[in-house]
């Protein structure tokens, strides 16, 4: 994987994992037999430490909580992420007294709270699929405390990514989002009546 490609994880996926040095000295960590060099987490900014040379930022997405540190020039770009913001970190993985903490690139601003619930489904089908993350009753049981119930976004994103030209065929997006037939009817239903979807053909939904 190129050390560019920022992949998507729960913090606790980075950070309970052994940081490895590659060849040329960059860090990494091994998930899914992959070498992860950059990351990409979304979560909650609990803290934020400022002194003359760095700023600490601490994230937190209800898995665990990571440190993010930004050096130099890049703490001009960052100087308005603030406690309570949303964000979706993009960085490279770093090391500093045997502690993982994430060397940022972008930092983007969070505004609508769905999308944590879009990410953090889109995490748990990987990892029901994968089996490399840690047990999925752990998460679901943090998700159950803090995520809403609205599972529209998360639909709406599954349609999009289903649909073949004709519309994203139900039994696809049943497997693909992990619902019960019930949840996955209702929330379909609720799309229809509000117009955000339509039904092309039996069994079939496309977005508007």
């Amino acid at each position: 994987m190129d050390d560019r490609t920022a992949f998507k994880l729960f913090i606790r996926d980075v950070v309970e994992r052994t940081l490895e040095k590659s060849e040329e000295g960059k860090s990494y960590i091994e998930y899914d037999d992959k070498q992860i060099f950059s990351v990409r987490l979304m979560g909650v900014v609990v803290s934020k430490y400022e002194s003359e040379r760095f700023t600490i930022l601490t994230v937190d997405d209800s898995t665990e909580t990571v440190s993010v540190r930004i050096f130099g020039d890049d703490r001009d770009r960052f100087e308005d992420v603030a406690v309570g913001d949303t964000v979706d970190v993009f960085g490279t993985l770093r090391e500093y007294e045997e502690e993982t903490y994430v060397a940022p690139w972008l930092i983007r601003p969070i505004n609508d709270p769905n999308w944590e619930v879009v990410r953090s489904l889109e995490l748990l089908l990987r990892a029901k699929k994968t089996g490399v993350a840690a047990p999925l009753e752990e998460v679901l049981d943090t998700e159950e405390e803090q995520v809403p119930a609205d599972l529209k976004p998360a639909i709406l994103e599954l349609l999009s990514r289903l649909d073949e030209g004709d519309g994203a065929d139900y039994n696809a997006v049943l497997k693909e989002s992990g619902l019960s037939d019930n949840e996955l009817d209702q929330t379909l239903n609720t799309l229809l009546s509000e117009s955000e979807i339509y039904e092309p053909k039996i069994g079939k939904f496309k977005k508007v």
